[in-house]
């Protein structure tokens, strides 16, 4: 960014600098749940030293907390493919969603509310 004639050209400066923070906000997003990780897992070994069940609720519902972010992650990995920006994917996804027997019209009600 900091080469000779970079800042010329400013469509492509913009979606550099456009790429550029959606990979810090990834970076971010990865060293916050390094973060809660180590937490919980000092947390753990609080726990395995003394017995205090308000310190085991707090790391029980800490481990839900981090469970629930990965799972998200998973998902935007999922859908973070190279037709992401179009949304070519996801009606793919909810296509299989109503057609699937395993899932279930409920489900498929459900996503469509999250969108």
């Amino acid at each position: 960014m900091m080469g000779q004639g970079f800042w010329d050209d400013v469509e492509r400066s913009q979606k550099v600098n456009q790429r550029l923070a959606g990979l810090k906000e990834r970076v971010g997003t990865f060293t916050g749940l390094e973060s809660a990780y180590q937490d919980l897992a000092v947390m753990l070994e609080l726990c395995e030293g003394e017995k205090d069940p308000l310190l085991e609720d707090e790391l029980t519902s800490g481990l839900a907390e981090l469970a629930k972010r990965v799972d998200e992650m998973e998902l935007e990995v999922l859908l973070a493919g190279p037709y992401d920006r179009a949304d070519a994917i996801l009606p793919f996804i909810l296509e299989r969603v109503e057609l699937s027997p395993r899932i279930g019209p409920d489900a498929a009600a459900h996503v469509y509310t999250l969108l």
